[in-house]
C-alpha cells in the first residue's frame, strides 16, 4: 500500500509527521518497481484476483490510497515503463483539491488499464461513524467513481485501515464485493474478499526491507502482525482521536 510521491520538483504537500512517513520519494518508487520487474514479478488487480482459479507464485497487487495528484503525475509513468498497473483508493471529497487529482486524472488513470475503488468522501474513520453515515458515504463515493469513469466502482479502501464485521458486511449491501484493511498479511486464494490485508509502505524502508517484504519472509510477517494487534488495542483503549494525537506527537518527536 503506497500513498503519495514527491521529488524536489513535485512536493507532495504532507501537513504533519504521520502524513509525512507515507510519501515516498520518487527515486524510492521506481527503485521498487525495478525490483519487481528485476525479479519477474507480475501486478494484478484486485478484480483479476477474483477471476483466477490459480494464482502465479510471483504476483503482487500495488494498491494507492487517498487519491493523491502524484499518482497520476509521478506513479503513473513509472508503472507504464515498466508495463506494472495498480489500484487506486480515492477520497472523493478531496478531488481536483490542493494535491489531489482531478476528475480528469482519474479517468485517465482508469483507461490506462488502473484499477479505481473508493475511500470514502471525507477521509474519516468508519469505526467512528453512525451507520447511516457509513452508508452514505459507501454510495455517494461509489456514485462519484462510477459516473467519472463510466463504470461501477466496486473495491473499497477503508480510511486508517478502520474495519470492523458489521461495516465489512455494510460494503457489501452497498454494492462492494472487496474491502482492503491496513492489516499486514498475504492475500490467500480463497480467502475474504472483505478482510483483505495489505503491508503499508513508509519512506524509511529501505530497499533490504522491501525485498523481505516482497518474499513473504515468514517471521517479518509475523513481527509486523504483532505490532498491528497492540496498536489495535492502543487505538480501542484510547479511542481513534487520542490515540492520532499521541501518533503524531511520537513521529513528531521522532523527525527532531
Amino acid at each position: 500500500m503506497y500513498h503519495a510521491l514527491e521529488d524536489e520538483a513535485h512536493p507532495a504537500g504532507a501537513k504533519d509527521s504521520g502524513e509525512h512517513l507515507y510519501v515516498l520519494q520518487v527515486s524510492q518508487f521506481r527503485e521498487h518497481m525495478a525490483y519487481l520487474h528485476r525479479e519477474g514479478y507480475r501486478t494484478l488487480l484486485l478484480e483479476e484476483l477474483k477471476s483466477l482459479t490459480e494464482w502465479p507464485d510471483k504476483a503482487v497487487v500495488l494498491t494507492f490510497d487517498d487519491g493523491h495528484e502524484s499518482n497520476f503525475s509521478l506513479a503513473l509513468p513509472i508503472l507504464r515503463d515498466y508495463g506494472f498497473k495498480a489500484d487506486f483508493f480515492i477520497t472523493t471529497g478531496w478531488i481536483g483539491t490542493p494535491y489531489y487529482m482531478t476528475e480528469r486524472h482519474i479517468r485517465e488513470l482508469y483507461r490506462a488499464g488502473m484499477g479505481i475503488g473508493s475511500h470514502g468522501v471525507t477521509h474519516a474513520f468508519f469505526d467512528d461513524m453512525t451507520y447511516l453515515d457509513c452508508q452514505r458515504e459507501f454510495c455517494e463515493s461509489g456514485r462519484i467513481l462510477s459516473e467519472i469513469i463510466g463504470r461501477k466502482v466496486t473495491s473499497f479502501s477503508a480510511p486508517g485501515g478502520r474495519v470492523r464485521p458489521d461495516i465489512a458486511a455494510l460494503a457489501e449491501s452497498s454494492g462492494y464485493d472487496t474491502v482492503c484493511t491496513s492489516q499486514p498479511g498475504i492475500v490467500v486464494n480463497g480467502g475474504s474478499a472483505y478482510c483483505i490485508p495489505r503491508i503499508t509502505l513508509q519512506n524509511d524502508m529501505d530497499m533490504k526491507m522491501f525485498a523481505t517484504i516482497v518474499q513473504r519472509d515468514d517471521a517479518y510477517l509475523t513481527r509486523l502482525t504483532r505490532r498491528s494487534r497492540l496498536l489495535s488495542c492502543a487505538k480501542k483503549m484510547l479511542g481513534n482521536k487520542r490515540y492520532e494525537k499521541v501518533r503524531e506527537l511520537l513521529l513528531e518527536k521522532k523527525r527532531q
